[in-house]
């Protein structure tokens, strides 16, 4: 009890701190990166609820599937303004290969111009401050106190490495075609005064809990057994972007854990699974590699990549770890899901 009044407390204070710094910004828009997805939209409703002029700015994702679509109409029905900057997708198929082929992530475009893109409108638009949502380097333990300039571009951002200057050159690639996912420069931030926040640095962070709110807002989540079958224990969770199913199974051939550990593993914490609901669904769900993913058909986002089905599975294959996985004449052996299978689940 003591504890929970200790953690009452001390959110109390964290919002009373949010409120002081967006007193600072009042008659200002304060501008939302947005993907239209469940903790997007609470940031939006939030920001509302607080007084705030929003401008919610989306890096459109890397395969949008009418459900996102969907939820990214209705988010632009909350109240605020809107600008989606859609960057030439002849150049984003090329880097979902380039991802794919050099670090084992089919997202790192995305990754790279969900950062870049809403800084350089907020440039563009005279704005100063800009709020995030959940905080990556407070995952990883690095604190939220590191600027988010080119530092923290590079560290935090999802590039593995992988900086857009390193780019320029592969497959006919240029810096302009660069530009929507190259973080501006420190002096250009400095001079445009732009301040940048985590809203999950004030106000604790539980995705389920943003779902609801989001929910009650007009958000719809995607079919539950689907998201399973597709290898998601989180119906409400990346249903606006086809592609993440197909680089998680990626992520579960390097490391044996894919989406449906992340998720359980939130519900563990919280307090809504025990240890042993999550091990069950994690070795019935975890890794799957479906022929659909949120509507989209694996021989049409191969297309768009420039592939073919079995292509794209023998390209994320090469990234599977043989000290995790058993292997048969240099391949590793599936199961009926199109899982490699595990040595130990480790549970």
């Amino acid at each position: 009890d003591l504890a929970r009044r200790h953690v009452a407390k001390l959110n109390d204070q964290r919002r009373k701190d949010l409120v002081a710094l967006l007193d600072r910004y009042r008659g200002e828009r304060v501008l939302v990166p947005v993907s239209g997805g469940k903790d997007s939209t609470f940031q939006v409703v939030t920001m509302l609820e607080l007084g705030m002029r929003v401008l919610a700015v989306t890096a459109t994702t890397d395969y949008l599937t009418p459900l996102g679509r969907k939820n990214l109409d209705n988010l632009k029905q909350l109240g605020c303004d809107h600008i989606e900057v859609t960057a030439d997708r002849k150049v984003r198929a090329k880097l979902m290969r380039i991802g794919l082929t050099v670090i084992g992530d089919l997202s790192y475009g995305e990754h790279a111009s969900i950062f870049a893109t809403p800084v350089r409108v907020a440039i563009q638009q005279g704005i100063r401050l800009i709020c995030w949502g959940e905080s990556s380097q407070d995952l990883y333990g690095q604190g939220h106190e590191i600027p988010m300039g080119r530092r923290w571009f590079s560290e935090f951002a999802g590039l593995n490495g992988l900086r857009p200057a390193d780019i320029v050159g592969r497959v006919g690639l240029t810096a302009e075609d660069m530009h929507w996912y190259s973080y501006p420069s420190d002096a250009e931030i400095e001079a445009a005064g732009i301040n940048a926040i985590w809203l999950g640095s004030f106000i604790n962070w539980d995705g389920r809990r943003n779902a609801e709110i989001a929910m009650a807002h007009g958000f719809t989540p995607y079919d539950k057994q689907a998201a399973l079958n597709e290898g998601s224990y989180w119906e409400f969770e990346n249903a606006d972007n086809a592609a993440t199913v197909w680089r998680d199974a990626a992520k579960a051939r390097k490391f044996a854990f894919g989406r449906v550990t992340d998720q359980t593993s939130c519900d563990i914490r919280s307090g809504r699974l025990t240890r042993a609901e999550a091990a069950e669904i994690v070795r019935e769900y975890d890794g799957r590699w479906p022929r659909v993913s949120r509507g989209v058909s694996i021989d049409d986002f191969a297309a768009y990549l420039g592939m073919t089905a079995d292509e794209l599975e023998a390209e994320t294959d090469k990234w599977c770890n043989p000290a995790l996985f058993h292997f048969r004449d240099g391949k590793p052996i599936k199961d009926e899901h199109g899982r490699p299978v595990p040595k130990d689940w480790g549970f």
